[in-house]
């Protein structure tokens, strides 16, 4: 979906590393984020998976809330596998692809309140 993409400011959009550093950066809190969804949708506790993967609380605390926390793929790949999800193993778009398919698209019309007219 681009409809991030679409509210990024022009200054973004039309600078290729801008834009670069932006998908970067949009990917890896999606990636964070997808940890802890996938643990507490996996039912587990931070201690119930820290225990499963034979690793300290404090590294699965570390990993949910810093954004800036270096974790292995490895790493990433076992604690999705602990929670019983297969990691997206779809095939890569460079960001060239992702702008412009994205700034092609015309951003989503405003959703306008219905009238009724007495007609």
């Amino acid at each position: 979906s681009c409809d991030h993409i679409h509210k990024l400011p022009p200054e973004i959009l039309n600078d290729p590393e801008s834009f670069r550093i932006y998908l970067t950066e949009y990917t890896l809190l999606g990636m964070q984020l997808a940890l802890e969804k996938a643990r507490r949708e996996a039912g587990f506790t931070e201690q119930e998976l820290a225990q499963k993967l034979h690793w300290k609380v404090s590294k699965v605390k570390r990993y949910e809330r810093d954004v800036g926390t270096h974790i292995t793929l490895r790493s990433y790949v076992r604690w999705l596998a602990a929670c019983g999800v297969v990691p997206p193993q779809g095939d890569p778009a460079s960001i060239q692809q992702i702008h412009d398919t994205c700034c092609q698209e015309s951003p989503p019309p405003p959703v306008l309140a219905e009238t009724r007219g007495d007609s």
